[in-house]
């Protein structure tokens, strides 16, 4: 029995999943949001928190759905995103946005395991996301990630990593994920305005491999499958700073960047 508990405080603002089902999240999220009312919905898949995307409407405001025969159309226009909903929370109520209390709902509840954030808080998280995890027992602790937040081209971003003595970062197994998510959760992620890092994984002579000579015995590639010849203009590999996922992006795009060291 668990004597000890740090559980994160749950968010006062509703979002509507891909299956249809319902999470509270923070309100200061950015997601894309449904705005509309019975029968014409419309996803706007621009990144908002959920005020703004509610000021965004344009006459209308986030969905209000009253019955499942209505959750279930709004599902049918997300396209697989997540989208904010008109449902919030005040002190004590869910309310929608024309302040109407709940009198239907289609929660999300299969949250029987837990994961632990940047801050060392709690959430109750669904046994059936994909995580990075942490083992009892030692981690490999010999290496040191540092991200830059100012944009450079990729081989920029690999000269600026070597005049200080360092390498664009490689990723070759899952325990190396481990001292990068806690370099990026000590920083100051306001401050990164990439989608995506700079790594040091590259294409060239029909194969990828970490520019540093060692091949990919690891692969996390978004999609799940190694990008196959990849256009010209996409061949030098970024880490999705969202979801940990590698993606070839043009060489010459300027992203932040990802350097460590022994």
């Amino acid at each position: 029995m668990a004597h000890y508990f740090n559980w994160y405080k749950l968010g006062d603002c509703a979002s509507i999943r891909s299956d249809g089902f319902w999470n509270n999240r923070s309100c200061g999220n950015e997601l894309p949001y449904v705005c509309g009312k019975f029968p014409m919905w419309d996803l706007d898949e621009s990144q908002l928190s959920w005020s703004n995307a509610n000021n965004s409407c344009d006459g209308e405001t986030l969905a209000i759905l009253h019955n499942a025969n209505e959750n279930g159309n709004v599902t049918g226009v997300l396209k697989g995103n997540e989208a904010w909903i008109g449902l919030s929370k005040d002190s004590q109520n869910w309310l929608w946005v024309d302040q109407t209390l709940l009198t239907y709902s289609n929660w999300f509840t299969n949250f029987l395991c837990a994961t632990m954030d940047c801050e060392g808080f709690w959430h109750d998280t669904s046994c059936f996301e994909k995580n990075p995890f942490v083992c009892i027992g030692q981690i490999n602790s010999n290496l040191t990630y540092e991200l830059f937040s100012e944009s450079k081209t990729w081989k920029e971003a690999q000269s600026h990593c070597e005049m200080g003595n360092m390498k664009l970062a490689m990723l070759k197994t899952e325990e190396d994920i481990t001292p990068l998510l806690a370099q990026i959760c000590k920083t100051d992620m306001d401050n990164v305005q990439s989608v995506y890092v700079w790594t040091g994984l590259r294409f060239l002579a029909g194969s990828w491999f970490w520019v540093y000579g060692d091949g990919l015995q690891y692969e996390n590639w978004i999609g799940g499958e190694q990008p196959q010849c990849p256009d010209v203009t996409r061949r030098c590999g970024a880490l999705a700073v969202a979801t940990g996922k590698w993606e070839p992006r043009s060489c010459e795009e300027k992203l932040e960047f990802l350097c460590f060291q022994k």
